[in-house]
């Protein structure tokens, strides 16, 4: 496997300011409701302390040269909204692994979001990459749409532009079949947000997490 030299990103807003949803209590035992949300107990501000290394980890991730790179290559071929919408439909119509979707998966980014999923299995369930419009350039595995520019995980970290980060509550993921928080962090380049990377995280890990820090302390 490609080794991968990572450089941090650091900006001031998306370490000062998070763009978040709703929480709730404090028990970290979870249960479904009916629109597919986890009512699982961790406020926002404990998801965000919980997951804070992996927020970190992905803001790095996301300075990666091969994605900023990738990103930029899909921003210079810009599609009408149209064109994303059809694609987008077709995309949805059917389950079926189609070469263009299987293309994503396997150029340089999903081939990379494959290796990080398959060793850290326990903690993440996907990872994809969308560019300046929120059309998908990589994932893996398949999602289940290939526009992400209307919902709110992409519209917050994109921030018109700014780049904030996103972590949105637990939820059911269809795509994986796994309860998860999607964590949200924008590619950034000379000083402004070009795409955002979207990793879900496992609840398994969250709550495996979360009884560590009761038990030893928070760090």
């Amino acid at each position: 496997m490609r080794h991968w030299s990572l450089t941090i990103v650091l900006v001031a807003t998306l370490m000062t300011g998070w763009a978040s949803a709703d929480g709730g209590t404090s028990d970290p035992a979870a249960s479904a409701s009916g629109d597919g949300k986890l009512r699982h107990g961790f406020s926002q501000a404990q998801l965000q302390r919980l997951l804070r290394t992996k927020i970190e980890t992905l803001i790095e991730l996301a300075g990666n040269p091969a994605i900023v790179r990738a990103v930029r290559e899909q921003n210079a071929r810009p599609q009408s909204p149209a064109r994303i919408r059809a694609i987008d439909e077709e995309w949805t119509r059917t389950d079926e692994l189609t070469p263009f979707k299987r293309a994503m998966q396997e150029n340089e980014v999903g081939r990379y979001f494959q290796s990080l999923i398959d060793f850290n299995d326990s903690i993440y369930n996907e990872a994809f990459l969308t560019d300046s419009n929120g059309a998908n350039v990589a994932a893996y595995p398949v999602t289940s749409d290939y526009w992400q520019g209307d919902e709110e995980k992409w519209i917050a970290a994109y921030n018109d532009g700014q780049g904030a980060i996103f972590v949105s509550d637990v939820a059911f993921d269809e795509s994986t079949r796994t309860p998860a928080i999607q964590i949200s962090v924008p590619v950034m380049d000379e000083g402004r947000a070009i795409g955002v990377l979207i990793v879900g995280v496992k609840l398994t890990y969250v709550q495996a997490r979360y009884l560590t820090l009761e038990r030893h302390g928070a760090p």
